[in-house]
């Protein structure tokens, strides 16, 4: 019962997040749009195959661009993992919530735009 009611209470996060992420970008404008069920497919299985990492705000975020640039969900899924994966351990538990979503980006721009992201570091920018 305990488990049942964790899932329910991160699908219906997910859920939330889901229909407010990026609904200005043209892949995922519109009412009943296909693929916001494909973002949220993702970060269901996502969290279910990680249940200690689980589901946090801002995860929706972070794929969607990867969704919208490879526009396949298996695809999505694994640059997802990956992504989360190599950056599970950027923060640490002393960094605020707007620290640990800037090293996320930091490492999103470094792993899908690596010359922007040499760039900006150039630049002291990073």
């Amino acid at each position: 019962e305990v488990q049942q009611q964790f899932w329910r209470s991160i699908q219906c996060i997910v859920e939330k997040d889901v229909i407010r992420t990026d609904r200005s970008h043209p892949y995922f404008r519109g009412e009943n749009n296909p693929n916001i069920e494909v973002l949220k497919h993702i970060l269901l299985n996502y969290a279910i195959a990680n249940p200690i990492m689980g589901y946090t705000q801002g995860m929706s975020d972070l794929l969607a661009p990867v969704l919208a640039a490879v526009q396949q969900e298996s695809e999505a899924y694994w640059c997802f993992t990956g992504l989360m994966t190599r950056t599970i351990f950027v923060s640490s538990p002393k960094d605020s919530d707007m620290d640990k979503q800037l090293n996320y980006l930091r490492e999103l721009l470094r792993v899908t735009l690596p010359k922007f992201h040499y760039h900006l570091k150039l630049l002291g920018q990073e």
